[in-house]
């Protein structure tokens, strides 16, 4: 009985030094709102905040954007409006699709 408590004793010790480093993380790490992240638009278009109750979609191109958004408006699922996405992209944006010579031929 007497070594149970020892070992007992032994994970009760190692369990509070983990907490007291965790907490020690938990100290140093920064808080607060973070601020955001500076995006410089070549365009210098202005691009209005979006908010949606049920599903977004946005792309390199308001095609490739309005492409997904429908698939997702039927019903879709995130995968499927991505895909559509991708293929609107290759053609009208092509540097910008991630397989340049496939999806081309499958339009």
């Amino acid at each position: 009985m007497h070594r149970f408590t020892r070992v007992l004793r032994r994970i009760g010790i190692v369990l509070l030094v983990i907490a007291i480093l965790l907490g020690g993380v938990y100290l140093a790490l920064p808080k607060g709102p973070r601020d955001p992240m500076t995006f410089n638009d070549p365009w210098r278009q202005d691009r209005p905040l979006v908010k949606a109750a049920s599903y977004v979609a946005e792309a390199g191109t308001p095609w490739a954007t309005d492409a997904a958004m429908a698939v997702l408006a039927q019903g879709g699922n995130a995968f499927d409006a991505a895909a559509a996405a991708l293929l609107v992209l290759n053609v009208t944006h092509g540097e910008a699709a991630s397989f340049p010579s496939i999806a081309a031929g499958a339009v």
